[in-house]
């Protein structure tokens, strides 16, 4: 059953353009899906060819951030070697990192906050700068869910944010989070977030 529902879900994502904010609802329920039972989570993983495991990847971090389990992450250092050419290191990274969050509930719930504005302005540009406003108000809500949610975003979410970013950090001082998009800068290049 779990393996015919997560299926079901990547045959959308594989359709889907990865600029399209849909996507984060399907990310989503993959979440949920795989964060219900962490054995069943394993073995179906374990059991998975290479390209679910490639789709899968973009909600390693979500999954570990739910069920805290070690066990879930060497599975996937596991799968990292059984599958080199796939590159998951730095998502299995994330997602390690992920079950050391303090609030996960709540930067869980900030996650979902925030992906539904950040994949709007994305999709609806003449509608960006009244997205870009919500993005920043709810960066402004809690500095350290803010700052761990920085440092756990995929590449997507870190383009997304580019601007909004920029605009955040013309209007507020804010030195902590400014350090981490520094770092994110220099470990992703490519971004340019800055």
């Amino acid at each position: 059953m779990l393996r015919e529902n997560v299926i079901d879900l990547l045959c959308e994502n594989v359709l889907m353009h990865i600029n399209d904010p849909a996507i984060y609802e399907i990310w989503d329920q993959l979440t949920e899906l795989l964060s219900n039972n962490v054995d069943d989570t394993i073995k179906y993983l374990k059991s998975c060819n290479k390209k679910e495991l490639f789709y899968l990847s973009s909600v390693f971090e979500d999954i570990a951030l739910k069920v805290q389990s070690k066990k879930y992450i060497q599975t996937l250092y596991e799968l990292n070697e059984k599958y080199p050419d796939l590159n998951m290191l730095n998502d299995i990274e994330l997602a390690e990192q992920c079950t050391n969050i303090g609030n996960k509930n709540e930067f869980y719930k900030f996650r979902s906050k925030i992906r539904k504005p950040l994949g709007r302005t994305v999709l609806f540009e003449e509608d960006r700068e009244k997205y870009e406003m919500e993005i920043i108000s709810l960066l402004k809500e809690n500095k350290d869910i803010t700052c761990n949610y920085i440092m756990f975003s995929t590449d997507n979410e870190l383009a997304a944010l580019k601007t909004v970013l920029k605009s955040y950090f013309a209007k507020n001082n804010d030195d902590e989070l400014f350090k981490i998009i520094t770092e994110l800068s220099i470990s992703k290049p490519q971004l340019n977030l800055l």
